[in-house]
This record gives structure tokens, sequence and C-alpha cells, in this order.
């Protein structure tokens, strides 16, 4: 039937889109920097890549607090002088533990663990840096003698391009800059440098602070099995982390900073842990899937990842989401599951399905934001604050742009959420 043949398009259209952007940094310097960056997912969302260069960096510095380093970019007369500070290293470190699970008679077991330093390539003494004012998060991990840096400057994707020689006067990257094709015209929605960002006392009254215990299970096709090593697509992911990571850096009373407690992987097929069972990849995941393997996953892992009700399960997704086999159209980018804010006691974590891009950090802040505000207060407070309203509306249609900014609309209701609940259960919480 027509219905059938459109839900057939629909579905080889997901497949492809979902390539992950970060395969592409594979091509090297001999491809133009839009061929490196470009990705299907790009047009899937309406993303335009509005620049793209190569850049030079060079005089990587170190403090005990801090980091610098010279972005020289072509089409700039001036050299920018990036500078950073060292954050606490809660987020994770070379000691993180991956956990790669395979199927056994498609039931999911683990199989065996590696610490993040064992597993990547200079990790093992990898340092995160933020500056909350440029919009900037960095991680900073050795090659050989040299050292590489990675990540966001002011709403740009910074990307080492592997194969590059690393020279430590002038080592070659990707810097990219992407925004909503339709909303082009708001400036502020992809660049932001010159924009100072406003720090926030929540006012919670003894409580210094919450610490989150966040637990990834990776859809191994984001990893990209079979086309290129998948150590190189992790890294991106836990810098994806880190640019989250920094834009709660702007709370007092309580600080809000999260913990990796551990990364599940596929040990080497492009399946989501817990969740595909079926003997072939699907092209898409759909709720009942979903529900079946959360329900196997808290009865039979939750002990041995020990998770509690506080913690946050992230299913990072390289397909969407569609409620039934049935419908042709309706699919979901992002999805909250066992849904409640951080402070409530109940039997199992909170779940947040979330599809992966490089740069649609969107849907997990979304969802982030959502666990520290109660869901009356969040459509009270977004409706009336002033220069709100448009992020809304797009957050809440399919062409979602991630959060550049933390609003003092996101702390009021935020304040509002921790005044009013019992949150003592994080004064116990180790960091």
């Amino acid at each position: 039937t027509t219905k059938e043949m459109f839900l057939i398009k629909i579905l080889l259209f997901t497949a492809f889109c979902f390539v992950n952007t970060n395969a592409l940094l594979d091509k090297g310097l001999n491809n133009t920097c839009f061929e490196i960056i470009e990705d299907p997912t790009y047009a899937f969302y309406d993303l335009d890549v509005i620049e793209c260069n190569f850049v030079t960096i060079s005089q990587i510095k170190l403090t005990n607090n801090g980091l610098s380093f010279r972005l020289k970019n072509p089409n700039i007369r001036t050299p920018d002088y990036i500078r950073l500070n060292k954050t606490e290293q809660k987020l994770f470190n070379g000691n993180t533990i991956v956990h790669f699970v395979k199927r056994v008679n498609y039931r999911w077991e683990i199989g065996h663990t590696k610490t993040l330093g064992q597993y990547l390539p200079g990790f093992d003494g990898v340092t995160l840096y933020h500056n909350y004012d440029r919009r900037s998060a960095i991680m900073l991990y050795r090659k050989g003698s040299s050292y590489i840096v990675e990540g966001n400057i002011g709403g740009r994707i910074l990307r080492y391009i592997n194969g590059n020689d690393l020279d430590g006067d002038n080592s070659t990257y990707v810097l990219a800059l992407l925004a909503l094709a339709k909303e082009k015209e708001l400036k502020r929605e992809f660049d932001y440098d010159t924009y100072k960002q406003e720090y926030y006392n929540l006012g919670a009254e003894n409580l210094e602070r919450v610490h989150v215990k966040l637990l990834p299970i990776i859809d191994g096709r984001i990893l990209n099995y079979g086309i290129i090593d998948a150590r190189t697509l992790l890294r991106p992911i836990l810098s994806y982390y880190n640019y989250i990571d920094m834009l709660f850096g702007v709370f007092t009373s309580p600080i809000i900073s999260f913990n990796i407690s551990g990364i599940v992987i596929p040990e080497t097929e492009p399946f989501m842990p817990f969740i595909d069972t079926k003997k072939a990849v699907p092209p898409t995941i759909y709720l009942i899937d979903i529900l079946n393997g959360l329900s196997q996953l808290m009865l039979k892992k939750k002990t041995y990842f020990g998770l509690s009700s506080y913690d946050i399960v992230i299913l990072m997704a390289g397909r969407r989401l569609f409620k039934d086999i049935s419908e042709s159209h309706g699919s979901v980018s992002s999805k909250n599951f066992y849904k409640r804010a951080i402070c409530d006691a109940t039997e199992n974590p909170s779940v947040i399905y979330s599809v992966y891009s490089d740069y649609l950090h969107d849907y997990l802040i979304w969802f982030f934001i959502s666990k520290f505000a109660t869901s009356a207060r969040i459509k009270h407070e977004l409706q009336h604050c002033e220069g709100f309203g448009e992020t809304y509306i797009r957050m809440n249609s399919r062409r979602r742009t991630f959060l550049p900014w933390i609003d003092q609309c996101v702390a009021n209701m935020m304040s509002h959420y921790f005044k009013n609940h019992d949150c003592s259960y994080f004064n116990n919480n180790e960091f």
C-alpha cells in the first residue's frame, strides 16, 4: 500500500541518516574542510555548516589551574588565544570503566571491562578544561609526546584530524560552525563569543552540591563498527559530555556536577546494548523494545552497575524512536523514561533516550534541566520569560536546536525546585 511504501522510505532514510559526524574526520587532510565535517544527519535536522576552516593550534601551555593555546584561523588576521580553567576532574578520568557487553543467545551479558586510559590511547592522563564566558569546553590528552586539544569553542566544533602529524608549533585541526538552517537570522543562536554568561545562586539552604552519576549506554550504530576504529568515535562522545558539564557550571547553592560512573558499549556489533534482541540490527527502535530492554536491565544489571534512583541512565542512540511499527511518521529523537525529578526517591534510576549528534547537545541538556524542575514550573517559566519563548517553541518542534546558554528563566525554575524539595540525599553523596 501507499502507507507501507512511505514507511519503508522513512526507515531507509533513517538508516542512512545516522552516520556519526566524527567518522568523517577519518578522511584526513586530502579532503576539503566541508567534506570532512559534512554529515547526512545535518540535512536531516536542517543544520547547515556555516563555516569550516583548517586552523592551526600552537603554543599549548599548562599551569596548575589552567590551559592556554593559540588558535590561528586563516580567515582572521589576529590569532585567538584560548584560555580555560581546569575543572574538578569529576566528570571522567583515565580510571573510568568501559563495560563491553555482548549478546549470548539474544540476552545481554557483560563481556569484559577496561579503564578509559587502557582503551583510548593517551587518555590515562586526560584533563578537562572550561571557560563559561566563551562557551568553551576542551579535553587535553597526549598522542606520543604531543598534546591534543579537542572540544567546543564558542559554539564551534574543534576536532583533531586523524592521520595529521602533530607539530608542537603548528598542528592542523578542523574548526566548524553549524546552525539551524531555518534560524540563521538569530545570530545569538550560533555565534556568541561576545556573550557574557551570568552566574546564578539557586538559593537552596543546606545544600552545597548536587553530584549526579551518569551511565551512558552507547548504540553500536554510533560507533560505526566495521567502518573505522570505534575508539575514534568515543572521544567526541566524551567531549559532548564535557560541554554539557560546562554549561551547568554557572550554578551555586547548589553546585551541579556530573560523574560518568561507567560507559557501556557493545563489544563488536552495531546493536543498542540491552535493547536490541533481534538477530539483525533494525534501522529504527520501537517503544516496546525500549520498555522490554529497560525491564531486563533493571532486573538483572541494576546492582552490577550500582544504580540508584538518583542516577541517570542515558541511551545514546543512532536511531530515532517510533511508538509503533504501524506508524509512518511521528518518530521522536528523545524521550524520558521513569519520568521524575532528581531528588525523588524511587525504585529505579531515571532513563533518557537521546539521539546523538556531535552538535545537537539540546536533546540531552533539556532533559537534564527537566530533572531539576517540576514539569508545571517549566511550562510556567518558559511561557513568561522574555526572550526565551522562541527557543522554547523550537525545542518542542522537530527542528530543535541545542540550548547554547543558561538563561535566567532556567535558573528561576531550578531555584524554585530546590527551595521546595528535599534533596538532602546529595549531602551524603560522595563525589
